[in-house]
């Protein structure tokens, strides 16, 4: 992560930091959802360790997504933890440390068809990613134009599988994730989990 999370968080804390990066965050960021549980938006307040950073290539769609929080910050305050940030940069060319990151969110990306590297994005996760960190794919608009992305994650031996959404993140996501996908027909979910030993 860079220095400047790095002096935010202090190097006196022993807890490890959980950083979530968004690829792709366009005008409308993952955490400013309003599907997202009181439960998770509490525990972000409550702990320091926690970061949640936005992703994307366009600048216009970044800033966008800026000002939607900033006026969506009344209702969850989120803004005053100075733990939500916003960074221009490539899915494939993201500016953070070999396994620094606890949590990657692709939303709305592997199927949109305006992305043509989605196996460089996976690529450039797994290099982030820490040992047992998180990839989740959103898909409610084409899910069916996310099924190479899909199928290139389920073959990759560096990640498994994870059904659970108990066992994942820093709360229990079923709820959320039934939210995300309702009314969206053949919408869904998923978490890949790296593995330990992933090369």
């Amino acid at each position: 992560m860079g220095k400047g999370l790095e002096r935010q968080h202090g190097p006196e804390s022993k807890k490890e930091e959980y950083i979530i990066v968004e690829v792709g965050s366009g005008g409308h960021p993952y955490i400013n959802n309003p599907k997202l549980s009181q439960e998770y938006l509490e525990r972000f307040r409550k702990d320091a360790s926690i970061y949640y950073i936005a992703t994307d290539n366009s600048g216009g769609a970044l800033e966008a997504g800026r000002e939607e929080f900033k006026e969506s910050s009344p209702s969850h305050e989120l803004d005053k933890t100075n733990r939500v940030h916003f960074v221009l940069a490539s899915g494939s060319q993201l500016p953070f440390r070999d396994e620094s990151v606890s949590e990657i969110i692709f939303r709305n990306v592997f199927g949109s068809p305006d992305t043509s590297n989605t196996l460089e994005m996976i690529q450039e996760a797994r290099r982030v990613l820490k040992p047992k960190g998180i990839i989740k794919v959103i898909e409610q608009h084409m899910p069916q134009i996310a099924t190479g992305g899909m199928e290139y994650l389920s073959e990759l031996k560096s990640f498994e599988r994870v059904e659970d959404a108990k066992k994942t993140g820093f709360v229990d996501e079923t709820a959320i994730d039934q939210e995300l996908i309702t009314g969206y027909e053949s919408g869904f979910v998923a978490r890949f989990r790296k593995k330990e030993l992933a090369g």
